[in-house]
């Protein structure tokens, strides 16, 4: 689901599990409880604006989001040093991120050589 979002990808997914807090229904995609709703649900999903898709998933999803959201909940924890903590937090989110970032690069290119460069 989250990897469709971060193309502008719209998703029709059942109201189990986790779709309800990983689909923003009529935003980044439709749920449904039914295969007769999924059914109707093709319908629609083109009314969705991709970019509104890809919107969605930056907000809650990139590594950016995820990081920050988690150090939120660091943050509340029973023992943090809330001033040290809070003023860390930014600095840590953003090195975190450029870390990933540039691991995610280093694998890239390691696969596209492996491939023949394709």
């Amino acid at each position: 689901m989250i990897e469709a979002m971060a193309c502008g990808t719209p998703v029709i997914a059942f109201r189990f599990g986790s779709v309800p807090e990983v689909i923003e229904d009529g935003v980044s995609g439709l749920t449904v409880g039914d295969t007769q709703q999924a059914v109707a649900a093709v319908r629609h999903v083109g009314e969705l604006n991709r970019l509104l898709v890809r919107r969605a998933f930056e907000r809650r999803f990139t590594v950016e989001a995820m990081t920050r959201a988690y150090l939120e909940i660091y943050h509340g924890l029973p023992g943090t040093r809330t001033s040290t903590f809070a003023n860390r937090s930014t600095k840590w989110a953003g090195a975190f991120s450029g870390a990933i970032g540039d691991a995610i690069s280093v694998n890239s290119r390691s696969q596209h050589d492996r491939s023949g460069g394709t």
